[in-house]
C-alpha cells in the first residue's frame, strides 16, 4: 500500500489517505499547521484516527503549480519519493470517462464533506438527522406558540417529514405511505385546534 493515496479528488477539494498520520496526532498537527500556511489552501482537516488529510483549495492554474511545489516539500518528509508532478496531478484530477466535473459536483462534495465533519464532531449525528429534527422541533414550537394556527407550524412539520424521508428513503417505506401520515397529521390538527 502506498504511503499517500488519493481517496477523492475534484477541482478545489482533495482527500488523501496518509498512512503515517494514522494514530499519530503530533505529526498530524504538525502537517496541518504547515499546510495551512500554503498559498491557495482554503482549509485543511487532518484526522489522525483515520489518517485522512482533506485539502480545500482555490482552483487556479498558476497557483496550483506553486501550491503543489510547496505541498510536495512538506509531504516529502513522510513520503520521500513524492514528486511535484504527482502532487500537481492531484490538483488537476481527470474525471471518469464520459463524465465531467461541474459546479454541482463541487457543491455536492462540499456538503458531503460538511455532513461528514458534523457527523464526526457529533459522534455520528449528521445533517441528515439534524436538519429534519430541527424543522420538527420548530414545527412543534410553532404549534404550541401559535395554538395550532396553520399554516406555519404545519408547513414546518411537513417539510421536516419530507426532508427526513428524502434523506432516509428506505425508512419511508416502513411508514406505509404518505397517505397514512397525512391522515395522522390532519387528525392532530383537528384534535389540537378544534376545527
Amino acid at each position: 500500500m502506498p504511503v499517500i493515496q488519493v481517496m477523492h479528488a475534484i477541482p478545489g477539494r482533495l482527500r488523501l489517505k496518509v498512512v503515517p498520520l494514522k494514530n499519530n496526532p503530533s505529526l498530524a498537527q504538525e502537517i496541518q499547521a504547515q499546510i495551512k500556511t500554503l498559498p491557495g489552501i482554503s482549509a485543511v482537516e487532518v484526522n489522525p484516527t483515520t489518517g485522512s488529510l482533506l485539502l480545500v483549495f482555490k482552483v487556479s492554474k498558476g497557483q496550483d503549480k506553486r501550491t503543489a511545489r510547496f505541498l510536495s516539500v512538506i509531504l516529502k518528509t513522510i513520503s520521500p519519493g513524492l514528486s511535484v508532478q504527482q502532487v500537481l496531478d492531484w490538483f488537476n484530477p481527470t474525471p471518469p470517462p464520459g463524465q465531467s466535473y461541474s459546479y454541482s459536483d463541487t457543491v455536492a462534495s462540499f456538503f458531503q464533506g460538511l455532513n461528514t465533519s458534523v457527523g464526526n464532531a457529533l459522534g455520528g449525528l449528521d445533517l441528515k438527522l439534524l436538519l429534519p429534527g430541527t424543522l420538527f422541533v420548530l414545527g412543534i414550537r410553532g404549534l404550541i406558540a401559535e395554538k395550532g394556527t396553520p399554516p406555519a407550524w404545519y408547513n414546518l412539520l411537513w417539510f421536516a417529514l419530507a426532508t427526513f424521508m428524502m434523506f432516509h428513503p428506505a425508512g419511508s417505506r416502513t411508514f406505509g405511505g404518505t397517505e397514512v401520515l397525512h391522515e395522522a397529521v390532519e387528525g392532530m390538527v383537528e384534535a389540537g385546534s378544534g376545527y
